[in-house]
């Protein structure tokens, strides 16, 4: 549930209200991936493409290692987002 609240303030553009939802579900779920999908994206959108390497790459590590996950065509446009602004691949495959 947090992670959709987080979602959606994130798409409102509400970051601080994101930043604050996603920072309360890591703590009740860590390692969340949808958390995390959406952290990364939240970082894309506000840090420079080197600081949000690692939560884009803690993401896509997280979605990659559970095959039960639902979310790997998100995953995949977070990688191909992340590489559109940065050369060169990631090293996470799924």
């Amino acid at each position: 549930m947090g992670a959709i609240a987080a979602h959606v303030a994130f798409d409102q553009q509400d970051l601080p209200r994101a930043r604050q939802l996603i920072a309360e579900t890591l703590e009740r779920e860590p390692g969340d991936p949808h958390t995390l999908l959406v952290q990364a994206h939240l970082a894309l959108s506000t840090q420079t493409v080197d600081e949000a390497r690692a939560a884009v790459e803690t993401a896509l590590r997280t979605i990659a290692g559970n095959p039960f996950l639902v979310i790997t065509r998100e995953a995949a446009e977070l990688r191909e987002r992340f590489e559109a602004l940065k050369p060169g691949p990631t090293d996470v495959e799924f």
